[in-house]
């Protein structure tokens, strides 16, 4: 399975949620084989974080370079995920996974600025039948979080949210 993480506002929460998720399945799902795939060239926050963690034991998930996707995309992963740090725009050469994926994770705020880039950007996917969900990112706020539920849509939403930490 290939799970991408994308949204063209920056600041969404894209790599935090990707890491979040990788740790939560290597966690709880030892035998599961991860990857994850760095796309987003101009931050590479991924293999900051990831190589401190490898390297302390914390965990040990598969780092992969963009260049080498084909070769894991055409591998069999008969138990395996594949986590895409999303480069978050509609460019059709930087979208390379999205004719793989079988979900994209939209992170996004509940800020208008947030609804509002997350809006055209599920316009997007929507216009090129890609699946996808919006998970909301850095919740302050019920109230403002039952407002963007209901301007995307709640079918289109996840059922839990990540709070704003302190």
């Amino acid at each position: 399975m290939i799970v991408y993480f994308s949204n063209e506002k920056g600041g969404s929460g894209k790599t935090t949620t990707l890491l979040h998720i990788s740790l939560y399945l290597k966690f709880y799902l030892e035998e599961l084989e991860t990857y994850i795939v760095d796309s987003d060239i101009k931050q590479k926050a991924i293999k900051k974080v990831m190589i401190k963690r490898v390297q302390n034991n914390l965990m040990n998930i598969d780092i992969i370079k963009d260049e080498k996707v084909n070769d894991i995309i055409k591998k069999d992963i008969a138990n395996g995920l594949i986590l895409v740090d999303g480069r978050g725009n509609t460019q059709k050469e930087d979208n390379k996974f999205l004719e793989y994926c079988d979900l994209v994770i939209v992170p996004c705020g509940v800020t208008f600025l947030d609804i509002e880039s997350t809006l055209e950007y599920i316009t997007f996917l929507k216009n090129n039948e890609i699946k996808y969900k919006v998970l909301f990112t850095k919740v302050d706020d019920k109230e403002k979080l039952q407002r963007a539920i209901k301007i995307i849509g709640s079918e289109n939403c996840f059922d839990s949210y990540l709070p704003l930490n302190d």
